[in-house]
């Protein structure tokens, strides 16, 4: 699916809770976390709310201005990628066309761009802070000549391009922005954000599982080098005002080959480490409808050469063996179409 999607922070908030919940999870808001101490067995957390919780695991998600990276001592490595400040909205505007992203490359101050949102009225705006300065809608209506009927959000932000050296100390892990922040060219922290927690997740469950917890030292070790490149492809983005895009930016050619868990000959053009490609298969599904039931899965192919793929879809092993289970997930078998 190589396609760019405009959706909203919020709605894709609501999908992941939604997600949670339906899985049996429990969403509690304004629970932020205040102190965290741990041993080798587990992690016990304060939080805001009073609240205090046991865990064998905790995996921060808390955003840039991460409270558990302070906590764990880690640091965020990098450098302001300019000295501006932008700010991003959501506003409704009266007449103007939404069949069209309208950009304005030759304004004072840079870019300015208004992006149509799906499933309603808005368009989000990213511009320099500048358009702001006798207000917001003023500045929108001297760059469209249009009437802002509402501003749903908006938020300030400046352009960096920073992450950190770990990705966790013991059983404390980080995932998304609190690891890493990019300037905003095209989502990359999103979609590196939510690679980094799927990488995460199955991991966590292996080693609640089988009670062996080395295969989690794979996680910073598969995703900090990911999270090294795409930053730097974000950063020269940014900085060329680029909006071209290819398989850097829609990261769907990454590739943990030549890792810990990415060992092993390569196969025509596959490895291990790669991303598994969709394919049909012999019952006339695609391979991706057929890896959503969330364990691992394996390929068998005509020629023998079956494809061990790892939960999040990367290939684990290129074998003629018939496996039933990987690092304590069951392994469901899919018949590729001759």
């Amino acid at each position: 699916f190589p396609n760019l999607i405009m959706l909203e922070q919020w709605r894709t908030e609501e999908i992941l809770r939604a997600k949670v919940e339906a899985l049996g999870g429990r969403i509690e808001l304004g629970a932020g976390l205040e102190t965290l101490v741990q041993d080798d067995k587990q992690v016990s957390v304060t939080l805001t709310t009073g609240e205090r919780v046991t865990a064998d695991y905790v995996a921060a998600c808390d955003g840039g201005r991460s409270k558990t990276r302070g906590l764990l001592g880690l640091k965020l490595y990098g450098s302001a990628v300019d000295e501006k400040t932008s700010i991003v909205a959501d506003l409704e505007i009266e007449g103007l066309d939404r069949n069209f992203w309208h950009a304005y490359p030759l304004r004072r101050g840079g870019l300015h761009s208004l992006a149509p949102l799906p499933n309603g009225d808005l368009f989000q705006l990213q511009a320099p802070e500048q358009i702001a300065a006798s207000g917001l809608e003023k500045g929108v209506t001297r760059l469209t000549g249009k009437t802002v009927r509402r501003i749903a959000w908006q938020s300030r932000y400046r352009h960096q391009a920073r992450m950190v050296d770990r990705y966790g100390v013991g059983r404390v892990f980080i995932a998304g922005d609190a690891a890493h922040i990019h300037p905003p060219s095209g989502a990359q922290g999103l979609n590196t954000g939510l690679q980094d927690a799927f990488n995460l997740g199955w991991k966590l469950v292996s080693a609640i599982r089988t009670g062996d917890a080395s295969i989690l030292e794979t996680y910073g070790a598969e995703r900090l080098p990911v999270a090294a490149t795409v930053l730097d492809v974000t950063q020269q983005l940014h900085v060329s005002v680029s909006k071209s895009r290819g398989d850097l930016t829609n990261q769907l050619g990454l590739s943990y080959h030549g890792g810990p868990l990415g060992q092993g000959a390569a196969v025509g053009e596959l490895s291990p480490g790669d991303r598994v490609p969709d394919q049909r298969l012999a019952d006339g599904r695609r391979l991706f409808e057929a890896m959503r039931h969330g364990n691992a899965t394996q390929i068998m192919r005509p020629d023998r050469n079956h494809l061990l793929v790892r939960p999040d879809g990367y290939i684990a092993e290129i074998t003629s063996a018939e496996v039933s289970t990987y690092h304590g997930h069951a392994v469901v078998p899919v018949e590729a179409a001759r």
